[in-house]
């Protein structure tokens, strides 16, 4: 390899590393995410593939103009009709075209803020041929730059969290949480994509089983976070907290059929439990919003029942 740099420096036929970018719709965003790219410096080369699905915004603007800046960096993927509209996974279809041995994901809405953070994922990967994907943290973003509180955070992600550690790839086959999208580099590895995945919104905690079949998780400390936006444009932050709970019962439940049917009888049984106790969570979930109003009003009345005897005493 060679000294590190800025990656719009380096001269390649063949890059060392992918990054894929899915925009659609992201004018006020995708300069920023193109700029984060542009700011990593690595001692490897480095290709940037972006996909733009048909924004009408002036986004495809945006990232022609850069690709024609760096015409040896940037490659685009400019299809004439909307690919997602259609069902089409375009991740996975700008994963495939992807050249390099490590990949790095990043939406056109999100940014890295640590100009190493490329070097530092690779490099861990080198040195740690049982691990195929690296992560790290992260925080919320609001269209309008303001970071999410902790109590936002609950309300539009629920309980779950990001993990700040590492994860063993039994974890990982059997529906552990990794870190955001655009915080992953991984292996570009060649995995089987199961008809099973194609019944699942999203697909990304299958996408992560799929990557403990070949490795561990790794949680790189020590880089500046990455920036997920919330915004009203996207796919999953517009869903309820049930709709999402219903959608990851929907998830485990085929995971486990796939996992049934290539004969892992550990992973499947992981998973049949991990099924039933978010039933027993959803249907608490949903008496407790069901008394709610019911229970409110109580809880009122009693506090100020209890205001009034305190200040008689």
């Amino acid at each position: 390899m060679t000294s590190k740099k800025p990656i719009a420096q380096h001269r390649f036929d063949t890059p060392y590393l992918s990054i894929c970018c899915v925009t659609y719709n992201h004018v006020a965003f995708i300069r920023t995410a193109i700029e984060g790219f542009l700011r990593q410096e690595t001692d490897f080369p480095v290709e940037v593939l972006i996909h733009d699905d048909c924004s009408t915004d002036g986004t495809r603007e945006i990232v022609q103009f850069f690709a024609d800046r760096h015409p040896n960096l940037i490659r685009l993927s400019l299809p004439d009709q909307n690919q997602y509209s259609r069902g089409i996974a375009i991740m996975s279809n700008l994963r495939s075209k992807a050249r390099g041995a490590f990949i790095a994901l990043c939406e056109g809405d999100d940014y890295w803020s640590d100009p190493t953070k490329l070097q530092k994922q690779v490099d861990y990967l080198r040195g740690h041929p049982e691990c195929v994907i690296t992560g790290h943290d992260y925080i919320g973003i609001y269209a309008d730059g303001r970071t999410l509180s902790s109590e936002d955070q609950r309300r539009l992600f629920g309980a779950s969290s990001m993990p700040n550690r590492d994860l063993t790839a039994l974890e990982l086959k059997t529906g552990a949480i990794m870190s955001r999208t655009c915080t992953r580099v991984f292996r570009n590895i060649v995995m089987d994509t199961p008809p099973e995945k194609d019944k699942v919104l999203g697909g990304d905690m299958f996408l992560s089983s799929l990557f403990g079949q070949h490795g561990s998780y790794h949680h790189v400390q020590g880089l500046a976070p990455s920036a997920y936006r919330v915004h009203d444009g996207g796919v999953w932050n517009g869903l309820s907290i049930e709709r999402r709970q219903k959608e990851a019962l929907n998830t485990f439940y085929w995971m486990y059929v796939y996992y049934q049917r290539i004969g892992d009888s550990e992973v499947a049984g992981i998973l049949a439990r991990r099924q039933s106790n978010l039933k027993r969570r959803i249907m608490r979930d949903r008496m407790i919003r069901r008394l709610h109003p019911v229970l409110s009003p109580a809880r009122a009345l009693w506090r100020r029942l209890y205001n009034c005897l305190s200040q008689s005493e």
